[in-house]
C-alpha cells in the first residue's frame, strides 16, 4: 500500500513499498506511467498520471520487480568514479583515457593535454578538491561546446531543421532533451567523456524530435535513415550509464541575451526567469540593457557553481563579437 509521507520524501510524493522495494511515486499531468531506477543508490521513482488508481500502480510495480532488481544490481556493480583530483587518476575525454597530473603554481587555472596521454591540471597552491573538480567540469563543458558547433551545423543541413539554442547541462537521467516548441536542445555534460559517436547519436536523436515529437515508428525510422548505426551508439551509452560522482550544489548559470540593437549582453544568475523579467522591466536588469529593450535569451550554461559561473562570464565577455555569435549558434 502507499505509505504515509516521510520526512525524507519530497513534497508531492508518496512511498510505495512492494516486497523489499521502495518506490517514490509522484503524480503528474502525463499520459503514461514512467518507471526509473536512479544512480548512485538505485532509488526507484515512478511518475504516474493523476487518473491512475493506487491499485493499478501497485499491480504495475509488482510486474516490474524483476526488472527493478536487475537495474539495481547493474548500478551496484558499477565502479564509483573517484574524483579526488590527485596524480594518477584516470579521466576520459570523448572515450580516450588520460592520466591526471597535478601541477600547483600561481596563475590561471587550466587544463592541457600533454604527450603520453597526460591530462595536466594546473591550479594555484591550496586549491580545494571541490574547486579542482569545478575546473575539470568547466574544461569538459568547453570541449563539448567545441565539438557541438560543427555537428549542429552538419546535421541541420542534413535533417533540414534549425536548432534555436543548445545548452549543456548536468542531467541525472537523460542524455539529452528537446523543447520542440522553442527549438531548443539540451545535452548532458557527461557526453564529453563518451566516444564521439555517442554525442552524435544523442544530438541526432534530439534533432529528429523537431520533425517527430513522439518515439513512434516514424521517429525511429528517421533516426535509422540519418544514422544507420544508431543502435551501436545507444548500446555504448547504456553499457555504462551515468557513472556516480560526488554531487555538488550547482544552481547558477551564465547566460547571454540579444538586445533590441542586436548586441549581446552576458551575465550570471541563480534565477534565470526572474533575471530575464528584470532585464525587460522599466527599472530592473542591467544598466546596459535598459535602453536596449526588449531583450531575448539566446544562450545559457546551467548547473554551475557561483565561482565557475563568474569565471565563464569573464571568459565570454572577453570573447570577440564573432566568437560570441558562434557560441550563440550552438
Amino acid at each position: 500500500m502507499l505509505a504515509g509521507r516521510h520526512k525524507s520524501i519530497k513534497k508531492g510524493q508518496a512511498l510505495l513499498v512492494c516486497e523489499d522495494i521502495s518506490v517514490h511515486v509522484a503524480r503528474k499531468a502525463m499520459k503514461n506511467l514512467r518507471l526509473r531506477v536512479l544512480p548512485p543508490h538505485g532509488e526507484v521513482h515512478l511518475s504516474a498520471p493523476h487518473h491512475v488508481s493506487t491499485q493499478a500502480i501497485q499491480r504495475f510495480v509488482r510486474g516490474q520487480l524483476a526488472w527493478i532488481r536487475k537495474k539495481q544490481a547493474e548500478i551496484a556493480a558499477r565502479p564509483v568514479l573517484s574524483e579526488e583530483m590527485v596524480n594518477g587518476e584516470r579521466h576520459r575525454l570523448f572515450g580516450q583515457e588520460y592520466e591526471l597530473r597535478l601541477c600547483e603554481k600561481y596563475g590561471r587555472h587550466q587544463i592541457t593535454i600533454a604527450d603520453g596521454g597526460i591530462l595536466l591540471l594546473t591550479v594555484r597552491p591550496g586549491t580545494t578538491i571541490a574547486n579542482r573538480r569545478r575546473v575539470l567540469s568547466g574544461w569538459y563543458r568547453q570541449q563539448l561546446s567545441l565539438h557541438l558547433l560543427p555537428l549542429i551545423e552538419q546535421w541541420q543541413a542534413t535533417i533540414g531543421v534549425t536548432v534555436q539554442a543548445c545548452t549543456i547541462r548536468q542531467m541525472r537521467t537523460r542524455w539529452g532533451s528537446c523543447n520542440i516548441t522553442k527549438g531548443r536542445i539540451s545535452i548532458n555534460l557527461e557526453l564529453a567523456r563518451r566516444p564521439p559517436g555517442c554525442l552524435e547519436y544523442v544530438l541526432v536523436h534530439e534533432m529528429v524530435h523537431l520533425l517527430e515529437p513522439s518515439h513512434n515508428e516514424r521517429f525511429w525510422g528517421l533516426v535509422g535513415h540519418y544514422l544507420p548505426d544508431w543502435q551501436e551508439h545507444r548500446a555504448a551509452l547504456e553499457s555504462g550509464l551515468f557513472p556516480c560522482r560526488p554531487s555538488e550544489e550547482q544552481a547558477w548559470c551564465v547566460y547571454m541575451v540579444r538586445c533590441a540593437d542586436n548586441t549581446l549582453y552576458t551575465g550570471i544568475t541563480n534565477n534565470l526567469t526572474q533575471r530575464l523579467a528584470a532585464h525587460n522591466s522599466a527599472k530592473g536588469g542591467a544598466k546596459y540593457t535598459r535602453p536596449r529593450q526588449p531583450v531575448s535569451l539566446v544562450y545559457v550554461e546551467e548547473g554551475l557553481s557561483h565561482s565557475l559561473a563568474a569565471k565563464r562570464e569573464y571568459v565570454i565577455k572577453k570573447m570577440a563579437t564573432k566568437q560570441k555569435r558562434q557560441l550563440v549558434t550552438l
